[in-house]
């Protein structure tokens, strides 16, 4: 019987390892998607000429569609602004 439980607890690890792969591979294709198709965003300086500590992150664009919100655009931006200013 305790067999069947050591099994289980592999079965687990295992699968949170296949979430945590998924996860970094689609956080890496937003990174992707936001390098590669850079023009398509604007960086906060060029909205305003206001010198500001978030003047290098890009612009986040008014939505109020959580489907928008949940895009891949919106959130390769947000997860963009999230990298400290020396990776960006």
């Amino acid at each position: 019987m305790y067999r069947i439980f050591e099994e289980l607890k592999n079965i687990t690890i295992t699968i949170t390892i296949y979430i945590y792969i998924y996860i970094y591979i689609y956080i890496y294709s937003l990174f992707l998607f936001v390098i590669d198709s850079g023009d398509y965003f604007e960086v906060n300086f060029e909205i305003h000429n206001i010198n500001t500590r978030n003047k290098s992150n890009l612009h986040l664009p008014i939505s109020n569609l959580s489907v928008y919100q949940k895009g891949p655009y919106y959130t390769g931006i947000r997860v963009f602004n999230s990298l400290p200013s020396q990776i960006k």
